[in-house]
C-alpha cells in the first residue's frame, strides 16, 4: 500500500504511463473546449478530480476551464487532462457510430484511468455501458483492479492476457467497440497478429497507434495525426461512421 499510494510518483513507473507533458495537457485541454464546449459545463469534476486522489500524482493550473466552469480550484494531473478530452472523443465516435448499449473491450488499460474516465461521462452522450472489459499482462491487470476498486469502479472486468494466450480463458466476442491507447502498436509481431487474429471482425474503434508502419487491417480506416502529436508517428486510427 505505501508503494501503491505513490506509485504516480514512481520513476520505475512513470517511465510507461502518467508522463504527459504540460504544454500537451494544455493543447488537449484546449481541444476539448474548442470542440465539446457544453459537455465540458455538465461533466462532474469532483468525480475527475478523484483520479488524482490515489497514486501522489503532479498537479498543476488549468486556469482555461475557469471560462465555462467554477470550481474550488482547477488542480488536475496533466494525465487527467488527456484522459477527459480522450474519454469524450471516443464518446463522440461511439454517439457518431450509433452505439447507444456500448460493449467496450480495452486493449492494455494503463492503471485504469481511461476507463474510470469513460464511465465519469459516458452518460452526458446518452450512451449506456453494457459492460466494458479490460485485457492487459497479468500484473497490470492487478493495478488496475486494485486502483478501480478503491475509486469505487466495480464495474469492469478484467481479463489477462496471459490465461487468453494460454486458451485457459475464451476471448471475449460478446462487444461492439474496441480501445486502444499506444497499446497495440507496441506490441510486438506476433503479439499485435494474435489481436489482430482474434478481432478481425470488430467494426467499431478507437486506436492511437504510435509506430511508423500501421497494421495493413487498418488501410480502410480513418488515419489522422495526433493533436498533439504526442509522439514522432503518433497516429489516430478510427473506423468510420
Amino acid at each position: 500500500d505505501t508503494i501503491f499510494d505513490n506509485f504516480k510518483q514512481d520513476q520505475n513507473f512513470t517511465t510507461i504511463l502518467e508522463h504527459t507533458g504540460s504544454g500537451n495537457s494544455h493543447i488537449f485541454l484546449q481541444n476539448a473546449i474548442n470542440k465539446y464546449p457544453d459537455i465540458i459545463q455538465k461533466i462532474d469534476w469532483k468525480a475527475i478530480k478523484k483520479n488524482d486522489s490515489v497514486g501522489n500524482a503532479s498537479l498543476e493550473q488549468y486556469n482555461e476551464l475557469s471560462s465555462l466552469i467554477k470550481l474550488d480550484d482547477y488542480l488536475f494531473s496533466p494525465s487527467t487532462i488527456a484522459y477527459v478530452f480522450k474519454a469524450l472523443d471516443i464518446l463522440n465516435h461511439i454517439k457518431e457510430s450509433s452505439i447507444v448499449n456500448a460493449r467496450i473491450l480495452e486493449i492494455g488499460g494503463g492503471y485504469g484511468g481511461q476507463a474510470k474516465t469513460i464511465y465519469d461521462i459516458h452518460q452526458l452522450f446518452e450512451i449506456n455501458i453494457e459492460s466494458y472489459t479490460i485485457i492487459d499482462l497479468h500484473w497490470p491487470t492487478q493495478l488496475q483492479k486494485k486502483y478501480l476498486n478503491r475509486l469505487g469502479y466495480n464495474e469492469i472486468n478484467f481479463i489477462s492476457y496471459e490465461k487468453l494466450a494460454d486458451s485457459l480463458q475464451e476471448f471475449p466476442i460478446d462487444y461492439n467497440y474496441l480501445i486502444s491507447i499506444y497499446a497495440l502498436s507496441e506490441f510486438d509481431d506476433s503479439v499485435k497478429e494474435f489481436y489482430i487474429n482474434k478481432l478481425s471482425n470488430m467494426q467499431k474503434y478507437y486506436i492511437l497507434w504510435n509506430i511508423a508502419e500501421v497494421h495493413d487491417f487498418f488501410a480502410e480506416s480513418d488515419i489522422t495525426e495526433e493533436v498533439p502529436r504526442t509522439g514522432p508517428h503518433n497516429l489516430l486510427i478510427k473506423s468510420g461512421v
